[in-house]
């Protein structure tokens, strides 16, 4: 036998051994099977980096991006503080003397807003620039309960006035304004899309509602007979989620 034909048996052969491991391995391409040989890693939690110990309490936080995240809590102490993740660690920062901080929204690393209580316990509202948090000027008696942020020069906030009317509240990025609701709406949880587009809930004497702002007004919508709403939430001006009840007490989404 010669060498050449030696040479080319043994080529032959190997290759047959080749496929031949290929074909009892191989997935079938020809149905989704294969993918269940390689299942997808599922995500877990792990706690993040520890509190200093003179944190006592994290609430709410908000994240911008992988490298900041503010948060509200409280020290040691009793005292509100607000704090900042770096990527790494959390670090308290300071509010002005006997503020204490209720809820949080960030558009970017240089601007947040919250609301929470002065030392008088009266309410405020207050702006993270990047640095410091200062208090900001509220309408005369004006009280706030959650705010919400699109841009640095656009929130929405919800609260009662001097009288113990619901109103809304409007930032333009240097002053507070109260905004019109429809006549006997107590407002609720807001959420906004654009400067244009806002949801929030409501009630009037006649059941639960919910508000549209259009960047002008606030204007009722109608719910299905019967439904009320505890939050919503949006991501555009044509979705829109939100959890409740119907006539018959049962949860349901909308």
């Amino acid at each position: 036998m010669s060498d050449i034909f030696k040479s080319t048996l043994q080529k032959i052969i190997l290759i047959s051994l080749v496929l031949v491991a290929f074909w009892i391995i191989k997935p079938d391409l020809n149905t989704n099977n294969h993918l269940s040989s390689y299942p997808t890693p599922v995500p877990s939690w792990h706690e993040s980096e520890s509190l200093t110990q003179a944190i006592s309490e994290i609430g709410n936080i908000v994240c911008i991006t992988t490298t900041f995240c503010e948060g509200i809590g409280l020290n040691t102490n009793g005292d509100g503080v607000a704090l900042n993740f770096n990527g790494l660690t959390w670090q308290e920062q300071t509010l002005p003397p006997g503020d204490s901080l209720s809820s949080i929204t960030c558009v970017s690393t240089t601007f947040c807003e919250a609301n929470g209580q002065n030392s008088s316990a009266n309410s405020v509202a207050l702006n993270f620039n990047g640095s410091t948090w200062q208090e900001q000027t509220l309408p005369t008696g004006d009280s706030v309960n959650s705010i919400t942020c699109v841009t640095t020069s656009f929130c929405e906030a919800s609260g009662q006035n001097s009288s113990a009317n619901s109103v809304a509240l409007n930032f333009n990025g240097s002053t507070w304004q109260e905004q019109t609701l429809p006549t006997g709406d107590i407002i609720g949880t807001i959420t906004c899309v654009t400067t244009s587009f806002c949801e929030a809930t409501a009630i009037n004497s006649s059941g639960d509602r919910v508000l549209n702002f259009n960047g002008l007004t606030w204007q009722e919508q109608t719910l299905p007979t019967g439904d009320s709403l505890s939050s919503i939430t949006c991501v555009s001006t044509t979705f829109c989620e939100a959890n409740g009840q119907n006539s018959s007490a049962n949860s349901v989404a909308l």
